[in-house]
Order: structure tokens, then sequence, then C-alpha cells
């Protein structure tokens, strides 16, 4: 058995989470691959990357596939069960692989794998031009939360960040909130590994804040 595969699910559902991979394991097992589970900053960079996003966020990876872009993961969007049947749920973004509802059958979820498996061999997602024309582009930063994104990429607190952009804590809180709501983050934990892995920086907001 040689062949690896990488994979990692974001999910606080650990009964959910621990499934998935048991699932998968066994089925990548029975076809000679073995399977190795990713954790924190590193689970980002896993072959197969289920992530949870709350109800009203939108799913976009497109944050994820810039520091990737010779080797491509599949990218699946967990959602709750409220509000979303077993049937195919349209994706946000581009690159998205599919949907995967934490209550929908395992034989679902695994055909739902398989399929997106063949279908990456059949015709690879082309970047930049599917991140450049992804519908989750609308839920990019705005200037902004970009800046307030960098400040605290170095461990700057909420006081002083408003300090240095002129604003009231409580806007520069609200900023924050609504970056986590975007990204799908429910923990600060998933904020601050996000900033670690350099998602956020453009060259001229750094420069500002220097």
């Amino acid at each position: 058995m040689n062949a690896v595969t990488t994979l990692a699910v974001l999910d606080d559902n650990r009964y959910f989470a621990g499934g998935l991979q048991k699932a998968l394991t066994a089925r990548f097992y029975a076809a000679g691959v073995e399977t190795r589970v990713l954790e924190g900053p590193q689970a980002y960079l896993a072959d197969l990357l289920f992530h949870y996003f709350p109800p009203g966020s939108p799913s976009c990876f497109c944050r994820y596939a810039e520091k990737r872009p010779s080797a491509l993961p599949l990218y699946f969007a967990v959602r709750p069960p409220h509000g979303y049947g077993h049937a195919d749920v349209r994706p946000d973004c581009r690159l998205q692989a599919g949907v995967i509802v934490q209550n929908m059958p395992i034989d679902d979820v695994l055909r739902q794998v398989e399929n997106a498996l063949l279908q990456r061999r059949i015709a690879p997602p082309v970047l930049p031009y599917v991140t450049e024309h992804c519908p989750c582009q609308r839920y990019a930063l705005t200037v902004r939360e970009r800046e307030i994104m960098l400040c605290l990429r170095q461990e700057m607190r909420i006081t002083e960040i408003a300090r240095r952009l002129a604003i009231s804590v409580k806007t520069a809180s609200q900023h924050k909130i609504n970056v986590m709501h975007k990204m799908g983050f429910q923990r600060n934990a998933e904020l601050y590994d996000w900033l670690r892995q350099g998602f956020v920086g453009e060259r001229p907001f750094e420069e500002r804040l220097s």
C-alpha cells in the first residue's frame, strides 16, 4: 500500500467528524490507499478538506486554493441538517466539490466523494480563472476588514487596532465578527489559524501598517 491521501474535517461535531474520518479511511483502505488525518494549521493542506459552514454563511474555498495552485485539494462544504435536504445544494464557491449534510447517509457521502475524485481526473479546475470569476468573491473582505485582519496577524489587541486605525473599539470588534461570518469561522482559534497561514496579506496594506 504505497498510495497515500490526506484528509481533514473542520467541524466541532466530533461524532460526525469521527464517523466521516472512519468511513473514508475504510473506503480508501479497500482501494489500497492509506489515509492520514491532518489537524490544526496543516488541515488546510489536506487532499480532501471537509469544512463546516453554519446556516447563512457562504462557503468559500478560494482563499485556500491560492496557497496550493499546483495540487488543488477537493473541498466539501459541511452543512447542518436543518434547512438542507439530501439533494445536491447549489455551491457558493466554484472550487466546492460537493455539499455534505450532517445527517446524510454515509453511502451517499462516499458516493459524492468518489464522483468528485472522478470528475477531478476528467476536468481539473483552471486557476486563476475559476477563483477570479467565482460567486464567492462577492464575500471578499473590504479594505477596512483586511486592515484589521493584518493587525490581528501582528498580534495586536482590538483596543490597539482601534487606536491605530482611529476607529472605536466597537467598530473594530464588529469588523472582526463580520470577517468570521464571511469566512465561516465559529471560534477565534479558527480565525487565528487562518491568519497564521497568511491568507489575508496584500502588500499595500502591510506597508501602510508598518
